[in-house]
Formats: C-alpha cells, structure tokens, sequence
C-alpha cells in the first residue's frame, strides 16, 4: 500500500503577517485557507494588510489639506489618512513639509548644489538637496560640514590638554571642533596646540611690558620685560620676585659678537699671554677704553707671589747701602734673560742727587768757573773722586807737558768698492743708497781703525739732519772716549720702512763692503709697521705677517755667517694712540691695537732668535721707560720717532755698552 501525501491544507499552514503600517509592531493571522484561496485566484500567498487596530483608527481618518511648505505660497496639499495613520504611528503629531503642485512642478526644474564646507581649510563641498533649496526660506544654503569633516568630528572627542606655561600644571579644552580644524590643517593630531590656561591668561591679559634697566652698571640702556616674560618668571620664582638681571639688547649683540682674545703678557720678555674675556671687552667697550690695561698672565702672576725684594748694591762707586728690587723687576729681568738686575743708585744717593745742584766753583790756577756736577759732588762724599781744583783749558795745558800717549796701530789697509748691481735694484724702496751713506762716509771707513754699521730703518736713520741722527753722534761719543787710540767710523745703513726681507737683499752692498768689526741692527719697526690710511681708515701690512717669521731668520742667518761682532738693540717705544686725534672712530683704534699686538709679537720673535743665535741685545725701550711713559715721550718727535735728545740718549747708551761690552776689537800698540 502506497504512502499518503497529505492534504492541500498542509502545504499552506496558518501564518502570522506583520502589519503593513510603518511604526505599528501588530500582526494578524493568515490562514492557510485563505491562502489557497488566494493562490486559486492567482494572488500573492503574502497580502499586504492592516491589523485590526490600524484599520480601526484608518475607519475613523480622513484626507487633510495642509498648507505648501514653499515660503509665501499659500496653496494646499492633501495629507491622506493612510500617512497621517503612518505619522500617528511614528509618534509625529504635526503634519510634514510637503509642496502643492504648482512647487512640485518648480522642484523639478531645480538641480542640486554643492556647498562649500564650513571648516576652515577644508577644499570639499557638501549637497544640497533641492527639496532642502525649496524649503529655505531666505534662499541661502545652511552651514554644514563636509562628509569626511562631519566622519571625523564624529569620532573626535573634547580633550584636556596642558598649558603651555613653564611651571604651570593647569590644562585648557580643546574641543573636538577645534581639533577638526588641527586636522584639516595638515597638523598630526598627536601634536597638541600650545596655549595658556584661562587663569594664566587672565593673569596675562593684566601684565604690561616693562623696561628693566641693563644689568651692566657702565650701560644706562634698558631692555623690554615682555609680558610672555614676565608670566613665565611669575609662575618659576612666585609673584613677589625680584625683576631678572639681564643685559639690554646693544651690550647683548656685543657680547655675542665678541671673542676671548689671547692678549700679550705685560712682562717684557715673556711669551705667554692673558685672556682678555667677552665680559671684560664689554665693560671697556662701554667705558670707551680703546685697549685692555697692562696684565700679567697666570704663569707671572704666580711666580710674582713666590718672589720677594731683594736688596742689590748700589752702582756709585764706593756707596755700600743698598736699594730694594721688587719682585715685579725681578720677573721682568728673568724673563729677559738677565742674570743680574740693572744697577741703579740707593735711596741715599739719589736723596743726595736731589739735594745738592750743580755748582759753579773757581780755578785754583785761574779763577775761572768749573762745572761741579751732582754726582761728582756725590762721589766726593764717599771719598771715591777728588774734587776738581782746575779748569780745562788749565789741566790742558798740564797734560800737554807730559808725553802723549802711544797711538795704536791697526795693521789694515781698508778698500771699500761698492758693488753697481744687485737684487736691491728690483725694489724702488732700497734700490738707492741709504740717505746718510756718501762717498765722504766710505773715505772716513778706508781710514778707521774701527768699524761699525747701523743697519736698520727709520729708527736707524734717526733725523733727517746726519749731524742729529745717532749713528753719527755715537762715533762722536766713541772717538771722544778713546781719544788717539783708535779711530772709529759708524756707518748709517738705515733706510725707511724697510724690513727684514729688503735687508737680506741690500746686505751685499750696505754691509759687506764696509768689512765692519761691529754690526748694529734692528728691523722691528719696518717689519711691524701697519701703514695707516687716513682718508680711508684703512692699514695694510709693511711686509705679510707670514713671511716675517722666514724673513726674519734668513737675516740673523745672513748676519751670523760674518766675522763681525753683532748687537741687536730694541726700538725706542711707539705711542700709536697718539696718531689718532680727538675723537678716533672704532677703525682707528682697532689699528691702535692690531699695531701693538703686531709689534710686541715681533719683538718677542727676535728676543727668540737672538738667544737661539746666541747674539747680545740692547734694550732701549726700558731705558726710554725707566721713569714711565710720561717722561719717555719727552724723547719722542712723534708717535714712532725720536726727537733730538732721544737720539742723543740712543747714542750715549750705545757708546756705553759698546766700551762696557767690549765689542771694539783689540789692538796691539804700533812700535
């Protein structure tokens, strides 16, 4: 027996059918009856239908005219039951926005719109529906945002970020509309605005920029407290803090613009130098100081302190008191290189100098008038010269009954020939003769006994007069001293501004000639010199500073190959200030102190070079300073040259040294 299929009723059971209007949660019961009914007549097995209660309140419901929603239209719509049910259902009490015919027709001829977005920076648009345009009612778009800038606010939230305020640990909000605007700026949201908090920006809002007076106490300029500043030093130190010192804005630039400077120790002979500190440039810069004064480097100032005065003998013969050496003149003598101090006279001889004045005493033979000097008077006292009872011209006549003393002889016969041509001739400075150098000079050479060249510069050519120029008054000095032993011929081989290198290259013709027993030199001046413009204000070099040091040694190279005796004599001191006039601007003293600094270090190069060639030196420039500075330019023409006494000076300091020295070559007395 085959198995049953059922019935129809089976394959359309009853169902539960939701109800069709939107907001209504009921349903109602579908049979399957009625299903198969449906499907017999050809409809859907699903109707749409009503529940009970829908159809209920839709019995009760009538079509509505409502008013077009177009502004300042006042024609009509029909709201029908069926979605006046649908709005009841959705909670809506008040009829929607809808249009009357007429607007419809005019919505269709509208197009929709893009809208700029209203965040700032942001280049995209937003839609503007034309039912929405319909609906305006002055006909302006609506500010809204863009789609992206509307997906990014929604997910942005309001942040407590800190001030931006050093020691404050307050927080301002940043809402998430002013972060939008962060983003759509191209900023990383993770890098947070900085911005004061609301009470350190009331407190800001009440502060005013202050002018604070410059911490420099020479500057009577001042400098702006700003009110950022000033917040900032409230929230670090309290609100009862003293103002900041700082430096107002010109003495800041300067000390920016500055460097320490390594300046040259004031002890002469010493190699070492000071730092002259940015600070210490600002304070002279505001004094109108144009160079630092005088001060030692570290390595004096500690040997100073481990020196003490010494008592020396005094150098007047037969005086047995003693004067004090300080440790200051110490220090300089053993940087120097001397073993002993220069002698000088006691306390008690130079009361006794002061004392007792020149006297004008009589002949004993005569009656004339004899010069008594102060110290001849002195060493009359100590019993060590016998004072004098006759005249000159009285003791001349004495001395010339007795037999004069023998000549010496010196077994030479001198031909000087100066050579026409040579490397001089390239250089227009040195490419003539020295200007004190004639052919009645070379005839007294061929004839002395002794020979002696000043080679040098200015300095050596002394005056422009040959009678003032020390060269010339030196021979005096010597053959004075010596009388009929010898006779002595000084040659002046100075030219003007020139250095070492010209030196090395006129030596064959202003030195080797002359076959001279002693050689007197220094170039210090010409090759230190920095030529001043006074139109311009501008220096330039006499010779480039890096070919000083090579000139320099090729010179004392050149010198030492000789036979002749050599001496090397440092300048008498230069007083470049003194070139500058009334008011100097800033360039002029920068040449005051590139001139200094340029010719102490060539003096410190030479004083090297004579001890490594192991040649004597003179120092002039402490005997010129001896009683200061101020005394010292009494002996100077201007701010580089001697006057008259200077050069008299130069030449009895010379003669001294010369006799003392024993420089002069030894004769042997003709039989």
């Amino acid at each position: 027996m085959g198995t049953s299929l059922g019935s129809l009723g089976d394959f359309f059971p009853d169902k539960d059918i939701r109800c069709r209007i939107r907001g209504c949660n009921n349903v109602w019961q579908f049979s399957g009856a009625d299903a198969l009914h449906n499907v017999a007549q050809g409809k859907s097995t699903r109707p749409d239908r009503m529940c009970d209660e829908c159809f209920a309140e839709f019995s009760k419901l009538t079509d509505k005219q409502v008013v077009c929603s177009t502004a300042e239209c006042t024609h009509t719509w029909n709201w029908n039951r069926f979605a006046q049910l649908e709005a009841a259902k959705q909670g809506h009490t008040t009829p929607p926005r809808g249009f009357c015919e007429a607007c419809k027709a005019n919505l269709k001829k509208i197009k929709d719109a893009e809208v700029p977005c209203r965040m700032k920076g942001c280049e995209r648009t937003w839609t503007w529906r034309k039912r929405d345009q319909m609906l305006s009612e002055d006909g302006k778009s609506p500010v809204r945002f863009c789609e992206t800038c509307f997906g990014h606010l929604k997910r942005l939230q309001d942040v407590a970020v800190t001030c931006r305020m050093h020691g404050c640990d307050k927080t301002w909000h940043w809402n998430r509309y002013q972060q939008l605007e962060h983003i759509v700026a191209g900023k990383n949201i993770e890098t947070h605005p900085k911005r004061m908090c609301q009470a350190c920006f009331d407190t800001f809002k009440t502060l005013q920029d202050q002018n604070v007076p410059c911490k420099i106490d020479e500057c009577k300029r001042t400098w702006v407290f700003n009110r950022y500043d000033q917040l900032e030093y409230k929230l670090k130190n309290g609100d009862e803090s003293e103002l900041p010192s700082k430096m107002c804005h010109e003495c800041y630039r300067f000390f920016l613009d500055s460097r320490d400077r390594q300046l040259p120790c004031v002890v002469r002979g010493c190699r070492h130098t000071w730092t002259y500190t940015r600070s210490s440039q600002l304070h002279d810069w505001l004094n109108k100081r144009g160079r630092p004064g005088p001060r030692m480097c570290e390595e004096c100032q500690k040997q100073l302190k481990e020196l003490t005065p010494q008592d020396v003998e005094c150098m007047v013969p037969g005086c047995s008191k003693t004067w004090s050496h300080p440790p200051e003149d110490q220090l300089r003598d053993q940087r120097q290189g001397k073993r002993e101090p220069t002698a000088k006279r006691c306390p008690g001889c130079e009361e006794f100098l002061q004392a007792n004045k020149p006297k004008e005493i009589p002949c004993e033979h005569c009656a004339k008038p004899i010069h008594w000097s102060s110290y001849e008077q002195l060493l009359c006292s100590l019993e060590t010269f016998v004072k004098p009872t006759r005249c000159t011209a009285c003791a001349g006549q004495e001395l010339a009954m007795e037999r004069p003393p023998e000549r010496f002889h010196a077994d030479h016969h001198l031909i000087v020939r100066m050579p026409p041509n040579g490397p001089w001739q390239k250089d227009d400075r040195i490419s003539h003769w020295p200007p004190h150098l004639t052919y009645d000079v070379i005839g007294n050479v061929e004839k002395a006994d002794v020979r002696i060249v000043a080679f040098g510069d200015d300095l050596t050519v002394s005056a422009e007069s040959v009678e003032k120029s020390w060269p010339f008054l030196l021979e005096k000095a010597l053959n004075e001293a010596l009388g009929e032993k010898l006779k002595v011929a000084v040659v002046n081989a100075g030219i003007r501004r020139c250095t070492s290198r010209q030196a090395v290259q006129r030596f064959a013709r202003d030195v080797a000639p002359f076959r001279p027993d002693l050689i007197l030199f220094s170039f210090a001046f010409g090759d230190s010199l920095l030529r001043l413009n006074h139109r311009t204000e501008q220096w330039s070099p006499n010779i480039a500073h890096d070919e000083v040091g090579e000139a320099q040694e090729s010179l004392f190279k050149k010198l030492s190959s000789t036979p002749a005796k050599l001496l090397y004599w440092t300048t008498n001191p230069v007083f470049p200030e003194d070139e500058l006039g009334e008011k100097p601007s800033e360039m002029l003293r920068r040449w005051v102190r590139a001139q200094e600094a340029t010719r102490d270090h060539c003096l410190r190069d030479t004083r090297h070079l004579c001890v490594t060639h192991n040649i004597p030196t003179l120092d002039l420039r402490s005997r010129f300073e001896v009683n200061g500075v101020r005394s010292a330019k009494r002996w100077m023409a201007d701010w580089y040259m001697h006057n008259d006494t200077g050069g008299q000076n130069i030449a009895t300091w010379f003669a001294q040294h010369i006799l003392n020295g024993e420089l002069l070559p030894k004769q042997t007395p003709k039989d």
